[in-house]
């Protein structure tokens, strides 16, 4: 937090945005601590769908997470590299949320203790 007064060489301008800032950025530390509860509300929300005997066939979606989770790795190393060459051509890189919606999937489909089970993470 920003305080300050003319005395310290502040404007009341300069002040009066300080207060303003900071009871924007209050109010926005309190959306993300209120919107950790999204992410529960959202895989309750699709697993019905996901769940249904028509997408029977994504119980099996646990079994290409590794080889999805190394191709991704691979595809993000290989942008950064680009990244740090003088010919730049074809890099690019972005954090796309790809552990986030992996774990979503896995939790959407009920399919988490099954892919737990391949012990992947230990190999």
């Amino acid at each position: 937090r920003v305080h300050g007064t003319i005395e310290a060489g502040l404007s009341r301008e300069t002040v009066e945005a300080s207060r303003v800032l900071d009871l924007h950025l209050s109010a926005m530390l309190r959306g993300f601590a209120e919107g950790s509860e999204f992410f529960p509300l959202l895989t309750s929300v699709f697993a019905t769908e996901f769940r249904t005997e028509a997408n029977e066939f994504l119980r099996n979606f646990y079994v290409i997470v590794p080889a999805l989770t190394i191709n991704y790795v691979e595809s993000m190393l290989d942008a950064k590299e680009r990244l740090i060459k003088k010919n730049k051509d074809g890099a690019t890189f972005t954090n796309d949320g790809f552990a986030m919606g992996l774990a979503f999937l896995l939790e959407a489909l009920d399919v988490m203790p099954l892919f737990k089970g391949l012990h992947w993470f230990k190999s």
